[in-house]
């Protein structure tokens, strides 16, 4: 805005109070005006409604009079008076006529006198019965009466006989011209109107040109007739006489508004000269040219206005010079953000932070330097920070993600302050080196920097998490503390960087050795120690600790090429046999320990000895199983499967013993340990081996017989127990049809897709396959129709239940025809007594097998068995 128009903004400021007071004036003026005239106007409506209240006061009181005389209650016509008597007496009270009617509204007397045309007219009057039925002093509505050829309003008072009842009226006629005229106010605007309406609306009497809209009124109710008085002037009256009065102060005040304008505008053109020159300095410095100084001119003041101007200047260039220097020389970054969230400013150390140059960044807005996901949550806070700007200093919140260019993280901590012109400064410091420290120094205190593992204080933590589980499981836990024996040796052998390598390798084979989910840690120089969760469960114990064992006997890494069987000792502590906390629990494992290595190094040591027995035998059942699987003394022994009808061998099961010199091991004892510490398939395999060469041998002796394997769960899983068999087969010189596969309902819960491939695979190559213990697991039928299937194992559960329970032997029979027709072979295991055998006949089973038939013989005993003809007898037990 220029000067001339700051001045102009000026004398209106000035001269608008002064229109507006003359316009208040003129205002005030009209508004008088008015409350005089509608003050007159009341006056006048309260005159007049006292004149007329009055005047039908007085007719009131004139029908009471002659509803009082002697004649009138009588209606009797010759009792009438004179009718120049009841004319003096209307024209003393106003009215024009006078009458008394009877109930039926005819003429009784009347002041006038009437032919029988008007007195028929009179009956016939608008409204007269409704006037007749009045029972109290009553006024009528304009009506025109033929007879007298006037507009009239009828005045009644009603007349009673004797006994209360209504006999008539008399009637006073008052002609609406001869209504009392108004007497108009002087000093009154022209224009003024004056009405008598009746309740229905009727004029009864109007003076003046009527009522217009836009008008001044004033109404008044009358008393004694439901009449109203309106006396009114148009609003355009009124303003002309307040014109007529008001002109000459409105015209001289509009002169001095002139005359004020005018100085006004003369004085401010003096100001002008100088005041432009100071503008046009400013603006210019305002376009950059900050190194001008002004030479003022004009009065005093604007001279001393621009010297100031000039100091600022010099105040603004030295405290700008300082701020760059700043801001370039800052080793934090530093951005100025306006309202807009666009990046206004930043310096060299905030540009390269995030990757950018001063020039790439200039001008972006601040999503460029946040990651994605954070924009939304972003803008959210930035909006409620814009709503109450306030200073936050340095680390007031967590650590921040900021986006660089390349789409890397960058850790910063910003401080935020508010500009006054709107938006924000904010220094933004990268922490991503002391956030890395810091979870180095997390870390470090939780985990050993040389094996990596968790030291003592996690340890502690995990201990105690297991510590709380167990105790809800109400299940035993065992820690076990290992420690390598004559590490010390090797330290000063070949060196702490040799010992060190060592630890690291031990580290990692317990790990390997355990698998994942174990809490395995590093508690002291050579100690590291073990968290075993519930060890009441089979073989769990046992076969941790051989792993530990096995762990311990194997070479390692040494100085150069050599290596080194390190070897070591096992404390054992169970909670809460030997403890209840996890320090207790330390401390009796560490006790454990040192016992170990005190009496047999290399050794097992429990701290409670009652232990030692049952985990004592389950190890030497292990080490003695793998002895004899190393020595190839497990042998397949063979139970013979049976036609049920002609009682011929037709097929074997391969069962796996373990002769020793007092006996056979039961399998039952050695097969779970087996599978604990990992020699079930190997032991497997070695079975097969034999009992294949076996069933080759019986083959070239000319006695053909069928194979039927047991496959494990976890057998089946492999995708190598395809090949394996087909090796297996091409070594023994069989052919695959005469190997039956029995395969459990829960080896094919996990993926049926591949189970259904793998044993379409294996019947396309040959083998039978048999559905083993069918009725113990889901025994889903739909196994039946999706799987090739060859042959339906009952379990031995139904077949001991034939004889005494009628329902199992329903089962069975719909079991056994349902196979029947499926056109799978039905065999029935665990046949132990001849009722049971005949039982199974007559449902048509087709194969069974049982201690009843034959118990499992070695290969040897098989063979004698089948070279003679062989009859169904029953076993010998």
């Amino acid at each position: 805005m220029t000067v001339s128009q700051h001045m102009v903004r000026t004398l209106l400021a000035v001269l608008l109070p002064l229109a507006l007071g003359l316009g208040w004036l003129l205002y005030g003026g009209w508004q008088a005006q008015q409350v005089a005239v509608q003050q007159q106007l009341d006056a006048l409506a309260l005159q007049q409604q006292q004149l007329l209240d009055g005047q039908l006061r007085q007719g009131q009181r004139l029908a009471a009079a002659l509803a009082a005389t002697a004649w009138a209650p009588a209606l009797d016509a010759r009792r009438c008076p004179p009718g120049e008597a009841q004319q003096l007496w209307l024209r003393a009270s106003g009215f024009s006529h006078a009458l008394t009617l009877n109930a039926t509204g005819q003429v009784v007397c009347s002041a006038l006198p009437l032919d029988a045309a008007a007195r028929q007219h009179v009956r016939q009057l608008p409204g007269l019965a409704a006037l007749l039925a009045q029972r109290q002093w009553a006024v009528s509505e304009p009506l025109v009466v033929p007879a007298l050829h006037r507009r009239v309003v009828l005045l009644s008072h009603p007349l009673w006989r004797a006994t209360g009842q209504l006999r008539g009226q008399v009637i006073l006629l008052l002609d609406l011209s001869a209504l009392a005229k108004p007497a108009l106010a002087a000093g009154l605007p022209d224009g003024l109107a004056w009405r008598v309406d009746s309740r229905a609306g009727a004029v009864l009497q109007q003076y003046g040109a009527g009522e217009p809209g836009d008008s001044l009124r004033a109404q008044r109710q009358l008393a004694s007739a439901p009449w109203r008085v309106t006396v009114s002037v148009p609003h355009a009256a009124v303003r002309a006489q307040l014109l007529r009065q008001g002109l000459p102060l409105a015209l001289g005040t509009l002169l001095a508004i002139l005359l004020a304008i005018a100085a006004g505008w003369l004085f401010a053109r003096y100001l002008l000269r100088s005041i432009r020159q100071l503008s046009g300095f400013v603006s210019r410095v305002g376009q950059g040219e900050a190194s001008l100084r002004i030479q003022p001119l004009g009065p005093q003041e604007l001279v001393l206005l621009g010297q100031e101007v000039n100091r600022m200047l010099d105040a603004a260039d030295h405290a700008e010079s300082r701020y760059r220097l700043l801001f370039a020389a800052s080793t934090d970054g530093v951005l100025v953000v306006n309202a807009r969230m666009q990046i206004l400013a930043v310096n060299e150390q905030g540009a390269s932070m995030f990757g950018y140059s001063v020039d790439e960044l200039t001008g972006q807005g601040v999503d460029v330097l946040i990651p994605q996901a954070l924009q939304a949550a972003h803008r959210h806070v930035a909006s409620g920070y814009a709503a109450n700007p306030v200073g936050r200093s340095m680390g007031h919140r967590p650590t921040l993600r900021g986006v660089r260019q390349d789409g890397s993280e960058v850790l910063v901590q910003i401080t935020l302050s508010p500009l006054p012109a709107g938006g924000v400064a904010a220094i933004v410091r990268d922490v991503s080196e002391r956030h890395q420290m810091q979870a180095r120094m997390q870390w470090l205190a939780q985990y050993d920097a040389l094996t990596r593992l968790p030291n003592r204080v996690l340890l502690a933590d995990r201990l105690e998490q297991a510590l709380r589980r167990a105790q809800f499981s109400q299940q035993p836990l065992a820690l076990v503390l290992v420690g390598l024996d004559h590490f010390k040796l090797i330290n000063e052998t070949w060196g702490h960087a040799s010992g060190d390598r060592v630890l690291s390798q031990f580290g990692r084979r317990l790990l390997d050795s355990l698998g994942e989910g174990w809490t395995v840690a590093r508690v002291g120089g050579d100690e590291f120690a073990i968290v075993v969760e519930d060890a009441a469960e089979p073989h769990q114990l046992p076969g941790v600790l051989e792993k530990l064992r096995q762990a311990l006997l194997a070479p390692l890494e040494g100085a150069g090429s050599s290596r080194l069987v390190v070897g070591g000792s096992m404390g054992v502590a169970l909670f809460p046999d030997d403890a209840e906390d996890a320090g207790e629990l330390l401390k009796a494992a560490d006790m454990a320990l040192e016992q170990a290595k005190l009496r047999q190094r290399g050794g097992v040591r429990f701290y409670s000895e009652q232990h030692v027995p049952r985990y004592r035998q389950e190890l030497e059942l292990e080490a003695r199983l793998r002895e004899a699987i190393a020595a190839n003394a497990l042998l397949p022994y063979f139970q013979p499967i049976v036609h049920a009808d002609s009682g011929q061998i037709v097929c074997v099961e391969a069962l796996v013993r373990w002769p020793q010199a007092d006996g056979m091991v039961p399998p039952a004892a050695f097969l779970p340990v087996a599978e604990a510490a990992g020699l079930l398939p190997g032991l497997e395999r070695l079975v097969r081996r034999k009992a294949l060469a076996a069933v080759r041998a019986w083959h070239d002796e000319g006695l053909p017989l069928q194979l039927s394997l047991n496959v494990s769960a976890a057998e089946f899983d492999s995708p190598h127990f395809v090949d394996e068999m087909a090796m297996l087969v091409r070594e023994a010189g069989l052919q695959p049809a005469m190997l039956v596969l029995e395969i459990t309902e829960g080896a094919v819960l996990g993926s049926q897709d591949a189970a259904q491939a793998r044993m379409q695979q294996l019947q396309a190559s040959g083998y039978r396959i048999a559905i083993d213990d069918f009725g113990t697991g889901y025994s889903s039928l739909s196994y039946l129709h999706r799987y090739p299937f060859d042959r339906l194992k009952l379990d031995r559960s139904f077949v001991a239940r034939l004889t005494r329970d009628e329902r199992a032997r329903k089962v069975t029979a719909a079991i056994i025809a349902m196979a029947h027709e499926l056109s799978l072979v039905v065999i029935a295991e665990g046949v132990e007594e001849a009722e049971q055998l005949a039982v199974l006949q007559a449902m048509g089973c087709n194969q069974v097998q049982g201690f009843y038939l034959h118990r499992p013989l070695s290969a040897q005993a098989l063979g004698e068995l089948m070279r003679p003809p062989r009859v169904l007898q029953p076993a010998v037990p």
